[in-house]
């Protein structure tokens, strides 16, 4: 399946283009993933903002954002994406990762490690506050969980009873039981609330300048001090010295006087400060984004410096000290590739601070390819990572492959998964052990690849400036170009249909070549829609075309005549990247709201029939069998169902015959169900069918014999397994001769 692959210079453009959307998108901060205007899932207390579409499960990995150590089990808990990696770093040159199982439905913006409960508070961003009892570093447990908060959560501290989270406002929440945490005050701050320090009966936060406030009531909490700023992002206090991260600058004031904060002095960093700074002694460790952490000398309050640099290859975001080890969440940069993660550095000679060891945490996902029971995903500057869904509701890692280029896209077929990884050209990996993926091959392009498509032994190449490339696949472990076509824009996905090879070209709009001469191919049709295009996804006598993130929606057009495509349908949405067409359904995948699911089985009047907004920006999409396997720019792989299809009927592009209609009665059911089916020339002899049973997971539960009568095949099913056990209350998919062909719903 190829999605859309943004290739450097142009996903920067794009992001040039989309931010002013962003900033414009709506708020939906009133009540954390919901909105008036549609159904809402709700888990837990957390709201989540839908319609027809369910939550089923995330591998919810990316960028490293924080850090926090636990110095008594030398234990670093570093939160990437969604998730927390807990490992043991007690020789930091080889950290032993323990567990990933602390996963959330958010992004993770700061942790904080009380050792006196062994528990881990996250503030997973618009997920809220979470609650982990770690006590066992291998097996972490759940408590409790708190959304009610108006905004994004990006700033935590806990103190005794209470915790104090940062929304953009100060919230006091009590947390004695840690399963039923409940706000019993908050103050309203000037400025937009980053970061929040507890000492004494006074919270320190860091808002457009520092705000103190009073929390001796905790149910009334009230400003007693401020110290303005323009930005500020993190604090520490120490005795009566605050230290305030402010973009570009670690400064000091003195809050002797809590009411009447003063400056002392200021140190200004190369790049761009961030965070919480971590202070220990006579220095201060402040994470500096593309410029790594400085290491400031406070031994005089009233004239730091800085002294050291622990640089490292991404962006610093947060930072943690313990036995002369800097603990670094260094997150991937948009502008190169890299290995990223947790960074360990030896900072005894502060003046020479030394990088020990490293954990690799993964990028954004940019292509999802889903075979059998596990999911291939092209993780941009991480190269190929597979995840085990054999459990659809706990994905787990099986194994991953750093490419040396930027993987956009991916696609297996056989034992082997291929690659476009830009500018390293397509990528041949060997997936036979999923759990030990290993390249075996490759070809160079002569430009970015972005987007791909295997047909048979062919691997067709969307090369961003250099047009379609044709590579010969039939010997994998020596792939080789044997054709090529330019176009005169930005080549960025290709789907292949027939003789006929799609290309979304950016401002050069919809391109169509004949590829029957694979070594010749050449442009047949070609039309410009009004905004650029970005993705494409051909089913039956309709090509899907997106906008590459920047502004109109979905367009479809009638490729009935290759040589004349034109306009038959559109749909208007915020800005989609990625486009895939199953069972009469587009899904989705865009930066502004996360996945739609059009119904385009009247192609001319396409109608919005479901969304599901993502924890987080989303930048590609697969689906199959009502499912969405939807990936993020931050928190990795999210897995949603689509439930408002009802039973359609198979998508098969350009039939050649009359497509199976599926009748199942009554759906749901409770003590058995009638299945009939019509028309299945191409699944089936009309005298030997039978419809297999397939749970969530995926496995094979029943088989039911259709035999033919009046022109039907019909059979009944009374919700057994082939052992004669009665199966639990849930989902299950049919499927006809290994083609789906509907889902039924058992109620109990």
């Amino acid at each position: 399946m190829k999605l859309l692959r943004i290739p450097l210079p142009a996903f920067l453009f794009v992001l040039f283009l989309v931010f002013p959307l962003l900033a414009q998108a709506p708020d939906f901060t009133l009540e954390p993933y919901s909105h008036i205007d549609y159904q809402n899932e709700e888990m837990g207390n957390m709201w989540f903002d839908s319609l027809n579409v369910r939550f089923v499960g995330n591998w919810p990995f990316g960028h490293s954002q924080a850090i926090a150590i636990d110095s008594t089990r030398q234990l670093a808990f570093c939160g990437s994406g969604g998730g927390v990696y807990t490992l043991l770093v007690a020789v930091p040159s080889i950290p032993i990762l323990l567990s990933e199982d602390i996963q959330t439905k958010g992004s993770i913006e700061k942790l904080h490690f009380d050792e006196s409960s062994q528990r881990l508070y996250i503030a997973a961003g618009i997920a809220g506050l979470e609650i982990w009892d770690i006590s066992s570093s291998t097996n972490p447990q759940r408590l409790g969980n708190l959304i009610d908060t108006l905004h994004s959560l990006n700033g935590i501290y806990v103190a005794g009873n209470y915790a104090y989270l940062v929304d953009g406002n100060l919230h006091v929440v009590d947390i004695s039981d840690p399963a039923n945490p409940f706000e019993v005050g908050s103050c309203i701050t000037t400025g937009i609330a980053s970061d929040v320090y507890i000492k004494g009966s006074n919270a320190f936060v860091a808002a457009q300048g520092l705000r103190v406030i009073d929390i001796s009531v905790p149910s009334n909490p009230h400003e007693i001090g401020f110290f303005p700023f323009f930005s500020s992002t993190g604090i520490f206090v120490s005795d009566t010295l605050a230290f305030l991260v402010c973009e570009p600058c670690l400064m000091i004031l003195n809050v002797s006087d809590p009411t009447n904060p003063q400056e002392v002095a200021f140190c200004l960093a190369p790049g761009e400060t961030r965070g919480r700074p971590f202070v220990a002694g006579s220095f201060a460790l402040v994470a500096d984004g593309d410029s790594g952490v400085c290491i400031i000398d406070i031994s005089a309050p009233s004239n730091p410096n800085i002294i050291g640099t622990v640089e490292t290859p991404g962006e610093a975001n947060d930072v943690q000290a313990f036995n002369n080890i800097a603990y670094i969440a260094d997150k991937v940069s948009h502008f190169k590739k890299m290995e990223t993660g947790l960074r360990m550095a030896d900072i005894s000679n502060p003046l020479n601070p030394i990088e020990v060891g490293s954990y690799e945490t993964p990028d954004m996902v940019t292509g999802i390819y889903i075979l059998d029971s596990f999911a291939y995903i092209a993780n941009r500057y991480k190269g190929l990572w597979i995840i085990d869904i054999s459990t659809l509701s706990n994905p787990q890692e099986a194994g991953n492959y750093n490419t040396p280029g930027a993987a956009y896209a991916v696609w297996v077929s056989g034992p082997y998964a291929y690659v476009a990884d830009g500018d390293s050209g397509l990528r041949v990996i060997d997936v036979s052990n999923p759990f030990n993926p290993q390249e075996v091959g490759y070809c160079i392009t002569p430009s970015t690849a972005c987007g791909l498509f295997i047909s048979d032994t062919l691997a067709y190449v969307a090369c961003y400036l250099a047009g379609l490339r044709v590579i010969d696949i039939s010997e994998p472990t020596n792939p080789q170009e044997i054709g090529h076509c330019d176009t005169n824009g930005w080549a960025s996905s290709v789907f292949v249909y027939d003789t006929c090879a799609y290309i979304a070209d950016g401002f050069n709009g919809f391109v169509v070549m004949d590829i029957s001469d694979p070594s010749n191919p050449n442009i047949i049709g070609h039309c410009i829609p009004p905004d650029r295009t970005g993705d494409v996804f051909v089913s039956g006598s309709f090509a899907y075309l997106t906008n590459a993130g920047v502004g109109l929606g979905l367009y479809i057009m009638d490729v009935s005549d290759p040589s004349n495509p034109f306009q038959i349908g559109y749909y208007n949405c915020s800005t989609p990247w990625e486009v895939v067409v199953n069972q009469s359904y587009a899904y989705l995948a865009g930066p502004l709201y996360g996945l739609y699911v059009i119904d385009v089985s009247t192609p001319s009047a396409p109608t919005r029939v479901g969304l599901y907004q993502t924890p987080g920006p989303s930048s590609s999409v697969y689906a199959e069998n009502y499912f969405a396997y939807v990936g993020t720019w931050s928190t990795g792989l999210q897995i949603y169902e689509f439930l408002g299809a009802g039973i359609e009927e198979e998508e098969n592009p350009r039939p050649k015959t009359r497509d199976p209609r599926l009748s199942i009665s009554p759906n749901p059911f409770t003590h058995g169900v009638e299945i009939q089916l019509q028309g299945v020339s191409e699944y089936g002899s009309i005298g030997e069918s039978v419809i297999q049973i397939y749970d969530v997971s995926g496995r094979r539960v029943r088989g039911i014999s259709l035999l033919p009568f009046n022109f039907l095949l019909g059979g009944d099913w009374n919700g057994r397994d082939e052992a004669g056990k009665m199966l639990p209350p849930g989902i299950y998919f049919l499927k006809l001769n290994g083609k789906p062909v509907g889902k039924v719903v058992k109620v109990r």
